[in-house]
């Protein structure tokens, strides 16, 4: 586990600060704030840690602790809130006015120092609010000037119309303020008298008599994002840093409020090789301090593998994207890794894995036997370039990166994964003693948000899935109640996250007697594990929300019943419904006959698209695109002399050429036979012969329903030369479908 981590722990140790509702008693206001409106009111105000647990007002002083032997910087506890003064400013969103900067005075509470009261005027509103806190005094009256001086910084959104709550998130980091950090940098002990730490005499006598190679030894704060330098690094002296006696080398630096590494390297000029101790330090702004660091031996030492591998989902923004957001978080095990590597690899549906090898991949032959067989195309290595080198990865959006970095002390990476895939992974920490190929590997788990379970057990038993869409919890890092995935009762074995999408085609789904009237289509995004023998309850919306006692769900359109689902929009196969009897199931209570849809056991994206009953026993699914005219469907039998064909919407017609005849075919099916029985059942299909110029109608006709000559004939012998338009108009169910032809006659 990470210990400097706790430096400067009380940054970490009250990341959250929040106003909470008005509490009894009276407070102190300071003498910038004056009752001068009713507005004016005693908030409580508590401050809480990072996981939550009470602070002690007392605690905001900063002391440092002279005892350093577990290389830990902790607060005391010292302090009284006179070393803090506070300051409140912002915007009021509603009137866009702004609330200029005021000093607010803290009153303890008699009987829990975790809480106070502070006095605040603050009216029926929407604000964004400011608080900062600053050590000692200050004569800035600026919210920029204010923020530089300022040790902490928390920002707030509240509509106080709504709420008499006001919580504020604080930290250090962003503000402006620098603080002076000194170390005392020493290696954590071995003596020839007592030996201890961690450090062999075969490390000592490496770097400091050079046996092996010239060791340099340096020091430095980087940023954690991208190892940039903070300043410029310190050479420290050998002989200080491996001295019993003394209080270690010395490394100052002037920076900025933040969170960064401070990392100690043992750079070896012979062999080119480089060893770090690296750990994360907290710097609050305007708090100078000292502190000493007892470093641990990382010489020719692999890193430890990382703990606690997690692998979890975020819904995609929206059904449209193609890709989702997977949050990947691990516990850094150890103090010496330069930068991790994820090893991910999507798996195809050929591979081994395919089936039960990525059942449980908990080591390195686990790992080996899950991608037998598959390509390397199927690899992706986060951490490296194409010649293995480390490539961080962090802010490469186009190739995955979402936020995150892979640099030493990270603990969290959220990656862009394809929707419909499988992947597994595994990540490891690098330093110059392992590569890829030798580094200590930790498997990931996948955990996810609990399944919905349907409350209508009467219709699927209470299957854990539901036709309302139900999405996988977002990851708040912040927020150490949400730091973790709730588990499903069997966590996944690959990271898989498909969309499940129901396509209405028109109709209308009710669910249930509060979930009424769903239009358009369906989603949920579910995960399935590779050879998943149970598989995914897919819906049969064939209920009656009409009868006398409603049941549900019932999906109709235009008064005919939901009868079976199809993978395809247009002339898709029914999805499969049976595995042993592949019959229609009627069911005499609701009166109707349905397909009955088997589990789905894959993982890819999978469309269904409603079809709706016509008569007692024939599935009809509505496809609008299917009653669209399109060329070749409508066209007037040719005559020599007499009718020609000048193309799709043209023809010539000869004056006295007597009867002609117009006809409509489905013309996709080349086969004539197959192709006059395939012509589509329009609620009527008529033609319409108009004079151009003055719209004239000059004839009409219905169609012919006969599967074998559906046609319309009229004569032209009465009609002029000149041109004429003959429209195809057809109806089916509420639409109505247009061709147009012109016909010329002419002498």
């Amino acid at each position: 586990m990470k210990k400097i981590t706790k430096l400067l722990t009380v940054a970490a140790g009250f990341a959250a600060l929040f106003f909470a509702g008005c509490s009894d008693g009276g407070g102190t206001v300071s003498s910038i704030i004056t009752d001068e409106t009713s507005n004016l009111r005693d908030y409580t105000v508590g401050f809480v840690g990072a996981n939550g647990e009470s602070l002690s007002l007392s605690s905001l002083g900063i002391t440092e602790s002279s005892d350093r032997s577990a290389r830990t910087i902790y607060d005391t506890g010292v302090g009284d809130l006179e070393t803090f003064k506070f300051y409140l400013w912002g915007t009021d969103e509603v009137t866009s006015s702004s609330i200029t900067p005021k000093e607010v005075t803290f009153t303890a509470d008699a009987s829990d120092a975790s809480k106070g009261k502070v006095a605040l005027d603050l009216g029926s509103s929407k604000y964004k609010l400011v608080l900062a806190a600053i050590k000692g005094t200050t004569t800035e009256t600026t919210g920029d000037g204010i923020k530089g001086v300022a040790t902490y910084i928390g920002y707030a959104n509240v509509d106080t119309r709504s709420t008499s709550t006001i919580r504020f998130v604080i930290s250090s980091d962003g503000l402006t303020g620098e603080s002076t950090v000194t170390l005392k940098v020493k290696y954590d002990g071995l003596t020839t008298a007592t030996p201890s730490g961690s450090w062999t005499a075969d490390d000592v006598s490496a770097v400091k008599d050079g046996i092996y190679g010239t060791y340099t030894i340096k020091a430095g704060i980087y940023k954690r994002s991208d190892g940039s330098p903070v300043g410029t690094p310190t050479d420290l002296t050998i002989n200080d840093f491996f001295d019993d006696a003394g209080t270690g080398a010395t490394f100052s630096a002037t920076v900025q409020a933040g969170t960064y590494n401070f990392v100690v390297s043992f750079a070896n000029a012979t062999s080119g090789k480089s060893y770090e101790y690296s750990d994360t330090i907290i710097v609050l702004a305007k708090n100078d301090f000292t502190a000493n660091v007892l470093v641990p031996d990382v010489i020719e030492t692999a890193p430890a593998a990382p703990a606690s591998f997690k692998v979890g989902y975020i819904k995609p923004s929206s059904v449209n994207d193609g890709e989702y957001n997977a949050v990947l978080t691990w516990e850094d095990s150890s103090t010496n890794e330069k930068y991790f590597i994820i090893d991910v690899w999507d798996i195809p549906t050929t591979a081994v894995a395919a089936t039960t090898a990525i059942a449980s991949i908990d080591d390195k032959a686990t790992w080996t036997t899950a991608i037998t067989g598959m390509s390397a195309t199927n690899q992706k290595i986060y951490g490296l370039d194409s010649e293995g080198k480390f490539d961080n990865f962090y802010g490469k959006v186009d190739e995955g990166w979402v936020s995150g970095s892979l640099l030493k002390n990270n603990k969290n990476v959220v990656l862009k994964l394809s929707l419909g895939h499988r992947y597994i992974m595994r990540i490891a920490g690098i330093n110059d003693a392992v590569d890829k190929t030798t580094a200590n590997y930790a498997y990931a788990t996948y955990d996810l948000d609990d399944k919905y379970v349907s409350a209508d057990a009467a219709y699927d038993n209470a299957v854990e899935y539901d036709p309302e869409p139900f999405f996988l919890a977002d990851v708040d890092l912040t927020d150490a109640s949400k730091t973790g995935y709730k588990k499903n009762a069997t966590v996944s074995t690959c990271a898989n996250l498909y969309r499940l999408t129901y396509h209405l085609n028109g109709g209308k789904l009710d669910f249930t007697s509060t979930i009424k009237d769903l239009t358009g289509d369906v989603v949920a995004y579910l995960t399935q594990d590779a050879g998943d023998s149970t598989g995914v309850e897919i819906h049969a919306p064939f209920k009656n929300s009409a009868a006398a006692t409603a049941t549900y769900p019932c999906l109709v359109k235009n008064g005919n019943r939901w009868t079976s689902w199809r993978v395809k929009q247009i002339d898709g196969d029914m999805y499969p419904y049976s595995d042993t009897d592949p019959s229609p199931t009627t069911d005499a209570t609701e009166n109707v006959t349905y397909y009955a849809p088997n589990k789905y056991k894959s993982y890819e994206n999978l469309d269904l698209f409603a079809s709706y009953v016509v008569a007692s026993a024939d599935v009809e699914r509505y496809d609008d695109s299917k009653y669209v005219f399109a060329d070749g469907e409508v066209y007037f039998t040719e005559a020599t002399g007499k009718v020609t064909k000048v193309n799709d919407h043209a023809y010539t017609i000869s004056s006295g050429a007597g009867t002609v005849t117009l006809n409509y075919y489905y013309d996709k099916i080349t086969d004539a036979a197959e192709k006059k029985a395939a012509n589509v059942a329009y609620t009527s299909l008529k033609a319409i012969v108009k004079r151009q110029g003055t719209n004239e109608v000059v004839a009409t006709g219905d169609f012919s329903s006969s599967t074998t000559n559906r046609s319309v004939s009229f004569n032209s012998t009465p009609l002029s030369e000149g041109k004429y338009t003959v429209q195809v108009v057809g109806t089916y169910n509420g639409h109505t479908y247009t061709y147009q032809i012109v016909m010329t006659v002419e002498g």
